[in-house]
């Protein structure tokens, strides 16, 4: 986790500091979390409307308070590697748990090891990751918990 994190976060400062970051997302994002920080709630200068109107994104009023202490487009990126690198440890339950389900004791741990390793160097998991912010990447850990929550 910690690997994945550190490397990723290095990746990502240099994207934006190079300006490879160019698909607006992240701007758009900024934007709106900035302005949520301010107290002006989902306001965006790219429509005349509330950006509740383009997306139901209510999880950037959990992000806005740390706008307070980094007002920085890098704290949501720092957000996503976070919560990305995280669902490594459910996913680790998991796998660890139907290891034991389906096959000996033995090995459980390594076959936990492995499964995240797997999830790690997959291309879509690195790519949403280094690619700009996105709302439903924060989901990924939620997604692994409720797995790990329905097997019990």
């Amino acid at each position: 986790m910690a690997f994945f994190f550190i490397v990723c976060a290095i990746i990502s400062i240099a994207q934006y500091r190079w300006f490879i970051y160019d698909d607006l997302d992240l701007s758009i994002f900024d934007q709106v979390v900035w302005n949520i920080s301010q107290g002006r709630f989902f306001a965006y200068s790219f429509n005349d409307y509330s950006y509740l109107v383009d997306h139901r994104s209510w999880l950037l009023l959990l992000i806005a308070p740390f706008y307070w202490i980094v007002p920085h487009p890098l704290t949501l990126v720092f957000f996503q590697i976070i919560f990305i690198s995280s669902a490594a440890v459910p996913l680790y339950f998991i796998a660890e748990k139907e290891w034991r389900t389906h096959s000996s004791k033995k090995n459980a741990h390594r076959f936990g090891l492995l499964a995240v390793i797997v999830f790690f160097i997959q291309t879509p998991v690195i790519s949403q990751t280094l690619f700009e912010f996105h709302i439903l990447t924060l989901l990924i850990p939620f997604s692994f918990w409720l797995w790990w929550f329905a097997l019990h």
